[in-house]
């Protein structure tokens, strides 16, 4: 290999924290989305197709605001034993986690609360994290600080979470207390991933629906969600105040982010991806992803590139630009790493997912795949209950559905004298 290349920009090293910075300063190209979103007072909703950079430009936000600084909230819908949770719940909880942790660090911040924010804190912290968990707590303050609560009874301020003028309150002192302590704002992120279940989904629309905490000025939610998942029904549910942004890379952003990653994986020695593959290869590649993903899925053109560094790793290949020959034992590699199959338990259409695309089967396909494959067990004629013909029979079918080229499968394979049985799936 003439050069040495680097995954590093496509994967941290282990502790290896001081490739962060570096990453966002040198890889990171932002899309207009970003600016959009901060220069717009509303809540905001981001979407766009797979692997379109959504996730990421929702920590770049993060850390756009923590820079300002603002109080920075994520995984607001994470799992926890309560029932009857909403998300002024989940949002004092968090809010309350996030100030807690910030006072141990800097106890003096205390000092500037006046005695009703004193009493608020007391009543978020005991109200959300169990009474005992004030007391650990207080213990933990220089003793000057927990002196300030000596005189500062718990009583149950705000008993419900769903009363207008409860959830006003709340927010309203949160953000308060917050500004007092040094931050400009609550910024609140929401992640929905591409395979959303039923309660998370459940839990967005009662966001969206949900009208009275977007009325405070100093609390803003960005939420960022796959456009399969932005139903018309779902639009309408913020009434027009939210402002929705589209996330689609330009071919000319694309072009220019992949030529940063290609600079540092190589070092410098290359600066584009047009020296790693000849015209031919590239045409290959831009159908898959086309085929597979959006060509504006900036995601899907990066884990491609990380793909091609290490098929020339793994091959010791020492002439460059790749040549369409390599085809096939690229998109092996990034089918393998990239594109799992998976089924879907809330689709009662048979088919399964292939990657983020949806491939519908016949009825006999989808139990073969659902009924035997996916259970991870070797198929011979015998388990199937049926004829070496007709279980030949059924898994060519299968292969020509869910293959990109049957000839060279990547899911189902085939072990000679006993049977098929399935890769690159998600039980």
């Amino acid at each position: 290999m003439p050069f040495p290349v680097s995954l590093w920009p496509f994967e941290f090293p282990h502790n290896a924290s001081e490739y962060e910075n570096r990453w966002w300063q040198e890889c990171f190209l932002a899309p207009p989305a970003l600016e959009k979103a901060v220069e717009t007072p509303q809540w905001v909703l981001i979407y766009g197709p797979p692997l379109s950079g959504k996730s990421t430009l929702l920590q770049a936000l993060q850390r756009y605001y923590r820079a300002r600084p603002s109080l920075v909230i994520s995984d607001i819908f994470q799992k926890r034993e309560e029932k009857g949770w909403n998300f002024v719940s989940h949002l004092m909880y968090t809010a309350a986690w996030e100030v807690r942790q910030h006072l141990v660090h800097h106890p003096e911040g205390l000092d500037r609360l006046s005695r009703t924010q004193r009493e608020f804190l007391r009543w978020v912290i005991e109200k959300f994290h169990r009474p005992r968990a004030f007391m650990r707590w207080l213990d933990g303050l220089p003793p000057h600080q927990a002196e300030l609560f000596a005189d500062v009874p718990y009583q149950d301020i705000y008993p419900t979470q769903t009363d207008p003028l409860d959830v006003h309150g709340q927010i309203e002192e949160m953000c308060n207390l917050c500004r007092r302590l040094g931050f400009d704002s609550i910024i609140v992120t929401f992640d929905v991933p591409f395979f959303a279940g039923l309660e998370l989904l459940q839990q967005l629309d009662s966001l969206l629906g949900w009208l009275e905490p977007m009325q405070h000025p100093q609390l803003k939610v960005i939420i960022t969600v796959p456009i399969r998942y932005l139903t018309p029904e779902r639009a309408r549910l913020p009434r027009d105040r939210i402002a929705r942004f589209p996330l689609e890379y330009t071919v000319e952003a694309i072009q220019q982010t992949l030529d940063r990653f290609v600079h540092l994986a190589t070092d410098g020695a290359l600066h584009s991806m047009n020296e790693l593959c000849l015209p031919g290869l590239r045409d290959q590649i831009q159908n898959l992803v086309e085929q597979e993903f959006s060509p504006f899925s900036l995601g899907a053109w990066i884990g491609i590139l990380e793909t091609l560094f290490r098929f020339i790793g793994q091959h010791s290949v020492s002439e460059l630009p790749l040549a369409p020959h390599h085809f096939a034992k690229i998109r092996l590699m990034f089918f393998q790493k990239y594109l799992p199959l998976r089924l879907d338990a809330g689709n009662f259409n048979p088919g399964v997912w292939r990657g983020y695309r949806w491939i519908p089967l016949d009825p006999i396909e989808h139990e073969f795949l659902k009924e035997h494959l996916f259970r991870g067990s070797v198929v011979s004629h015998q388990s199937f209950g049926g004829s070496a013909a007709n279980l030949h029979t059924i898994a060519r079918r299968l292969r020509m559905s869910i293959e990109p080229d049957p000839s060279h499968p990547i899911y189902l394979l085939n072990r000679y004298g006993e049977g098929y049985y399935l890769e690159n799936y998600i039980p």
